[in-house]
């Protein structure tokens, strides 16, 4: 085994020692030209809060018996970041300086790569050199969490330990906050879950519960809701409290201040209102306790009430009413919207869009000689009189036609051109039809519908003169079939082929 001795030319945060016992020991030296990629560092912050921005940086190794010369073999250096949000990559050229046999540096990247959103951010990156004879240690990859608190955060502490969201720290004494599990008989029992935290500290000790930061930048409505146990039989000089604080961008605010002893005994719901801080970077929530006695803490819930909107659509015959769980006896067409809570008192919005389809009614006049029948929607009358037939439209609703028929006795002569009734012919129409009538006045309009009551085709008719008013109706175009033509007031059945 070769064993090699490499020269460090940085600092970083104690990577160095990082690295030499990462490639310390190499069993043998690669012939030739070899740059490698030996990290990818990102510096750790000690904080709560992540900084806004970061430096990228790698560690290039020549791990070749070759010294480089990037003034004469020139290297790049490519990266990719993938971040919650997208993908950012760029390629840097190095022209200038070099790196010896058994010798690493370290090269920046970014020296300010935004951090906005929480997730994991995985960083690539890759060496280019046309000389190297070993490609395969010239890529490496990271990941980096950016470890803020995303809502909802719901914990009712059935683990063991603490949740690594929350970190529990002393002020004065030896005892803070810790995860505590009950037996049975233990008077104070767990208000959800298994699990609750418990302060033991004695007279005049304090501790402080932090959440890491969390991430409200940009939420709508967000809550924060914790139960607290009241002991109502502690004694009246028992001043244990807790306090909360948020902290927005290093500005600490006093939102609660909750005592042990009152006259509540048990589990207590508090509930704080964290939309005054949706627009700081760094925010994080701080329970700071002074015991005279034992406290107790159970579920802590963080949850942004973001407005989801259900739409749906539904469709009803005109006349009708709708009615469904979320609203009762509608009758016009339009938008409706209902606001509902969920459990944790967020809203969601229900929007409807009613349409509501139209009901035709239609009345025909028509007459037929004695002896002869009428073919009404496929029913053969005979008799003269009001007749009613009920179809339905594409939409389901129903189509109603009144057939006004009247039966004429055998050789009396055809209906003058002022009768009441109009003459279409001819019946069956090809491409046109005629309609003839003396009281048909000047520019008398007229509609022709299918037979579910749909409107197919209008115009005007004029009048030639008052004792020839015979017009022409281009109904070409029409699909064969029966339809009914209105005009001045009535309505004539007729067939197109």
């Amino acid at each position: 085994m070769i064993q090699k001795v490499y020269k460090l030319r940085f600092t970083l945060l104690g990577t160095a020692f990082m690295l030499l016992s990462m490639i310390n020991n190499v069993q043998a030296q690669y012939p030739g030209y070899n740059l490698a990629m030996v990290d990818i560092v990102i510096p750790e912050s000690k904080e709560i809060c992540t900084p806004n921005d970061i430096s990228i940086s790698v560690i290039l190794a020549n791990l070749g018996e070759r010294d480089y010369d990037f003034s004469i073999d020139t290297i790049g250096i490519g990266y990719e970041v993938i971040s919650p949000k997208g993908i950012i990559s760029g390629y840097l050229s190095i022209r200038s300086g070099g790196l010896l046999s058994e010798a690493m540096d370290s090269i920046t990247l970014i020296s300010g790569f935004p951090i906005i959103d929480a997730g994991n951010y995985v960083i690539t990156a890759y060496v280019i050199s046309p000389i190297d004879n070993f490609c395969c240690d010239d890529t490496i990859t990271r990941t980096y969490y950016f470890g803020m608190i995303g809502l909802p955060f719901d914990e009712n502490f059935s683990g063991v330990n603490m949740p690594d969201e929350l970190v529990s720290m002393y002020l004065y004494g030896v005892n803070k906050w810790e995860v505590y599990h009950p037996v049975v008989n233990d008077p104070v029992q767990p208000n959800s879950g298994t699990g609750m935290l418990r302060f033991a500290g004695t007279f005049g000790e304090g501790a402080k519960l932090t959440t890491r930061q969390i991430d409200l930048y940009g939420t709508s409505n967000p809550t924060l809701k914790f139960w607290y146990y009241h002991d109502s039989t502690s004694s009246g000089t028992d001043a244990s409290n807790t306090k909360v604080y948020i902290v927005a961008d290093e500005v600490a605010s006093q939102e609660l201040s909750v005592r042990k002893g009152n006259n509540i005994h048990g589990w207590k719901q508090y509930t704080v209102d964290l939309s005054a801080y949706t627009t700081a970077k760094c925010v994080f929530i701080e329970f700071e306790s002074l015991n005279m006695s034992e406290q107790y803490i159970d579920r802590i819930l963080i949850f942004s009430c973001d407005i989801p909107v259900t739409n749906y659509f539904a469709t009803i015959c005109e006349g009708a009413f709708y009615t469904d769980s979320n609203f009762t006896n509608l009758t016009q067409a339009g938008i409706y919207y209902d606001t509902l809570q969920n459990i944790n008192g967020c809203d969601s919005v229900i929007e409807l869009t009613l349409t509501v389809n139209s009901v035709y009614f239609t009345q025909i006049s028509d007459s037929i000689s004695a002896g002869n029948s009428y073919d009404f929607h496929g029913k053969q009358l005979t008799t003269g009189g009001i007749h009613y037939d009920t179809l339905q439209t594409i939409f389901g609703c129903d189509s109603i036609f009144e057939l006004t028929l009247t039966v004429t006795s055998v050789g009396i002569a055809e209906t003058h051109c002022n009768a009441s009734v109009p003459r279409v012919y001819p019946n069956p129409a090809g491409e046109q039809l005629r309609i003839k009538n003396y009281e048909l006045r000047e520019d008398a309009e007229y509609t022709i519908y299918s037979v579910v009551g749909q409107v197919v085709m209008e115009g005007v008719l004029p009048c030639r003169d008052a004792l020839q008013c015979v017009s022409t109706i281009d109904v070409q175009h029409l699909t064969n079939g029966m339809y009914f033509l209105k005009i001045d007031g009535k309505t004539v059945k007729f067939v197109k082929e």
